[in-house]
Order: structure tokens, then C-alpha cells, then sequence
């Protein structure tokens, strides 16, 4: 059996202080700058990273002086340990400055010290490399060089999470998915059960999550509305005006937001409060959302016990596959 168990979990890191975004941690970012006195018209270079991930040196490939962006992701994501980047140019000459720069952007990185990428070119350090030509008017020779833009901060443990009933066989963190600060993490040995009760027969929404007040008093224990006048065009008649109307439930319970008959939640599930007699009501008032935890449908089939409610685009039964709205179900369907 597979299960996914549902946690909500904070990571603290540390984070540059003169960043508002304390929640977030920028990438590593560094900048390669081509400078010369006049303009460059060729010439080639490569890239290196020194003693990163086991690697003693990662060299790129030749590198052209006017590489465009593409030209150098794929050089660098071609090396060994870079992984994905976004690069960004710019270009000037101004004055006697002569300036050609590439904004580096290590998106898969998430190492505390980053190397600085070496620069390598004809004269230094690179054999295979073209030197950089420029016009004969040019008394500085062209050379590279490499700034760190922004490095990560190191991680700090805010703390641990592990469920209650997870023993070392579980596999208990075998899988991963964030959104924001919600977890869901996979457990793929895990006998648990889900705890979430479809039918409400346990009197409680174990197992769901609401929002608002529709829900402050559900589930609706037995077949509430055939205890109190029909109601008819948003209000209740003073006497009834045919056949009562049933909600129509299985079993004990049922989701009625217009209801106020929880069970008693004292002594037994299987007993009604007796702070509220047969037909009591909270309304059409309330509103609000109910929603499930993270379940596996075996099978090519779902089905829904669905009544009451005029209003398709208010009141409706929606399934979510994997966050997304799928199918959505209502009286009117």
C-alpha cells in the first residue's frame, strides 16, 4: 500500500540580511566580464570549476568573445558539475572601455560554497584557445574576469518531523513535494490506513479540513430535515405543505450545511447532541470549504452522493488531482 502523509513544515535559512524576502535563498550568481580597450572582433575562451562535487578540474568548452546566451548555457551545462543555469548578457563601450558581460545563475545548486568559475584564454592557461584581436590601436591587452554576484547562506535546522505511528520500515521520506511551506511526503512501505472518513459514519471530519462556518456543525446526524416544515423559496412554511422531505442519507450521517444536529460528542457517536432537537438549523448563511486529505484512487471510477443546493457554480463536490480542479459535481449534474 502506498500512502502519502500530509505535514506542514517551515525551513529556516540565513539569508541576506538586505533582502526582505526572508522566506527565500537566492542562487549562487557570478558575473564574467570580457574587457579591453577597443572592441573585440575574435577570439575564444573556456570556463573552469576547481575541486567541485569530486571533480579536481571541470573545463568547458571553447567559448567564443561574442557568445551569445545560449552559446554560453550550453557550455556550462555541458560541464560535469554545473547542472542548469540562466544566463544573462550586456555589452558596452563607452570612453576607452570595452565591456562584455555574462550574468551566471546556478539554478540547481544548492551547495553552502559554490567555486568560482576560472577563466581561461590564449596566454593563460589555455593552449587550444584563439587569442582576442583587436584593432592596432588597442594598448590593453583583453582579459577575463570572475565576481561573485551572491552566494547561498548556510542552511540552519529549524526542526524534524516524523508521524506519530512511522516505524524504520516505513521508508518514511522515500519521496518528496513542496508547495510553499506544505510538505507531502511519500511512505511507500507504510501500512497506516487512511485516516479520513468518507461516509462521516464516525460523527467527525477526521481526515478533512474546513474552512469558514458551513461546516462548524456537520456532520448531520439522521434524517434531520424530515423532522421540521418544508422548505419552500428560502423560507421555512408555517406548516407543512405536503410530504416531509427526506434527506434521503445512508447510514447515520450526512454533510447538511444548512443542518445544526451534530452528534454528542460526550458520550457516543452513535446518539445526537441534545443541545439541539430534531429539525434544528443553522441556515443558508454559513459558507465555507471542505476539503479531503491526499488519497489513491484504485480503479478507473470515483463516485459522489450529491443533493440540495440550486446553485451549481456555489455549491459542488470538486476533485482535485494533484492540486488541480478535474471533475466537479453537484445536484444539477
Amino acid at each position: 500500500m502506498c500512502t502519502a502523509k500530509t505535514l506542514v513544515w517551515h525551513l529556516l535559512q540565513v539569508n541576506d540580511p538586505s533582502s526582505s524576502e526572508h522566506h527565500l535563498q537566492k542562487p549562487h550568481v557570478q558575473l564574467i566580464t570580457l574587457q579591453s580597450d577597443e572592441i573585440i572582433s575574435a577570439g575564444t575562451f573556456r570556463l573552469m570549476l576547481e575541486s567541485h562535487l569530486g571533480v579536481e578540474k571541470d573545463i568547458s568548452g571553447l567559448i567564443q568573445h561574442d557568445s551569445s546566451t545560449d552559446s554560453i548555457k550550453v557550455a556550462l551545462e555541458e560541464m560535469d558539475t554545473v547542472g542548469e543555469v540562466n544566463v544573462e548578457a550586456t555589452s558596452s563601450f563607452i570612453g576607452n572601455s570595452y565591456t562584455s558581460s555574462w550574468r551566471v545563475t546556478f539554478l540547481s545548486s544548492f551547495v553552502d560554497e559554490h567555486p568560482i568559475l576560472v577563466p581561461q584564454w590564449h596566454g593563460n592557461e589555455c593552449v587550444d584557445c584563439t587569442s582576442f584581436k583587436v584593432s592596432v590601436l588597442s594598448t590593453v591587452q583583453p582579459f577575463i574576469t570572475v565576481s561573485v554576484i551572491h552566494e547561498h547562506q548556510p542552511f540552519i535546522q529549524e526542526g524534524e518531523m516524523q508521524p506519530r505511528d512511522v516505524t524504520s520500515s516505513d521508508l518514511f521520506g522515500s519521496a518528496l513535494a513542496l508547495d510553499n511551506s506544505q510538505a507531502i511526503i511519500g511512505s511507500v512501505r507504510s501500512s497506516a490506513k487512511t485516516r479520513t472518513t468518507w461516509s462521516f459514519e464516525t460523527g467527525n471530519l477526521n481526515g478533512w479540513s474546513a474552512t469558514g462556518t458551513a461546516f462548524r456543525y456537520q456532520p448531520t446526524f439522521g434524517d434531520n430535515s424530515y423532522h421540521r416544515p418544508v422548505y419552500e423559496y428560502g423560507i421555512a412554511a408555517s406548516r407543512s405543505t405536503g410530504d416531509p422531505q427526506s434527506s434521503r442519507l445512508v447510514g447515520r450521517y450526512y454533510i447538511g450545511t444548512y443542518e445544526k444536529r451534530p452528534r454528542d460528542h460526550d458520550k457516543s457517536y452513535q446518539r445526537p447532541s441534545k443541545e439541539f432537537p430534531l429539525g434544528s438549523v443553522q441556515g443558508d448563511e454559513p459558507t465555507g470549504t471542505l476539503t479531503s486529505d491526499p488519497f489513491l484512487i484504485r480503479g478507473d471510477s470515483i463516485s459522489f452522493l450529491v443533493g440540495g443546493g440550486c446553485n451549481h457554480l456555489n455549491v459542488y463536490v470538486e476533485l482535485l488531482v494533484d492540486g488541480f480542479p478535474s471533475l466537479c459535481f453537484h445536484p444539477l449534474s
